[in-house]
């Protein structure tokens, strides 16, 4: 008998059974009426981000995010339905229980954490505020100006990376590619995880070592849906202890930039607490 029927059969007779092997994980699903419901629907609907590349893709199952995705759905026995689309989409599919799982490209704080209107995994990526160098550049010494962009919530200000600099906001990555282009900033300020496409795009910048901050991006599903989350963050823990994740950081983000990264290794409450309510960051 196959996994999904014996956990199909557990939700028809709504018993507690245990799959064969005692596994883990599997013991979990049968607990839990949410995830016996993905199992009887036979697949998992998944909202994943269009960008950045790298992180997202370009809607046939690439990114990072995907590959997580897909865990899940490997380890629940149903098919993933992947939906790329941008954060906001992504939030409102969770809200309005649209979407199983989704990963929002949004980095974690403690007024995320505690919302009543999603629940958050462990973090799937571990980011850094970092600096990227507009072609030509060689070091933040030659820097006058710099674009900013990402949740200021958890960024440094630019004046406060080097001596003598200044810095100006975007709404996003494309604000500041024109700017640089334009020559009115030489370097670009954001968390690394939304720098990866542009560095791999812009031939001759180099995104620098050192990290200004630490920001937790995690998955998100329906509020209360403890389990299930917790279950997302067993999914998460054994690929990286068998080297998925860095089979697919490696794959989908290491032809993009130089620059490595740690397997995440923050708990969502570790995360949050990087940036409790009330912070101001200087």
């Amino acid at each position: 008998m196959s996994r999904r029927t014996l956990l199909a059969l557990c939700l028809a007779v709504a018993t507690a059974c245990v799959p064969a092997q005692g596994d883990a994980l599997e013991e979990q699903i049968s607990e839990d009426p949410t995830m016996l419901a993905f199992v009887e629907a036979g697949e998992l609907r998944i909202g994943l981000p269009a960008t950045p590349v790298g992180i997202g893709g370009d809607g046939m199952g690439e990114g990072l995010t995907a590959e997580v995705g897909r865990w899940v759905a490997e380890a629940l026995g149903v098919q993933p339905r992947f939906l790329y689309t941008d954060t906001a989409a992504i939030l409102e599919g969770i809200e309005d229980q649209e979407l199983d799982l989704g990963f929002p490209v949004m980095p974690m704080t403690e007024g995320a954490v505690r919302s009543r209107k999603r629940s958050f995994t462990a973090p799937y990526f571990v980011a850094h505020q970092r600096v990227l160098l507009a072609p030509g550049m060689s070091e933040i010494a030659e820097v006058d100006r710099a674009c900013a962009f990402g949740d200021a919530r958890t960024q440094i200000p630019v004046e406060a990376i080097a001596p003598g600099l200044t810095g100006v906001r975007s709404n996003d990555s494309s604000g500041c590619r024109r700017l640089l282009a334009e020559g009115i900033v030489q370097a670009i300020a954001a968390p690394d995880v939304l720098l990866f496409e542009l560095e791999a795009e812009l031939q001759g910048s180099e995104l620098l070592d050192a990290a200004y901050n630490t920001e937790g991006y995690g998955a998100i599903v329906q509020f209360g849906e403890t389990r299930f989350a917790n279950f997302v963050d067993g999914v998460l823990s054994r690929a990286i202890d068998d080297g998925r994740w860095a089979e697919a950081y490696e794959d989908h983000i290491a032809p993009l930039t130089r620059l490595g990264a740690d397997p995440p290794d923050l708990t969502a409450e570790e995360a949050a607490a990087l940036f409790p309510r009330g912070l101001k960051l200087d």
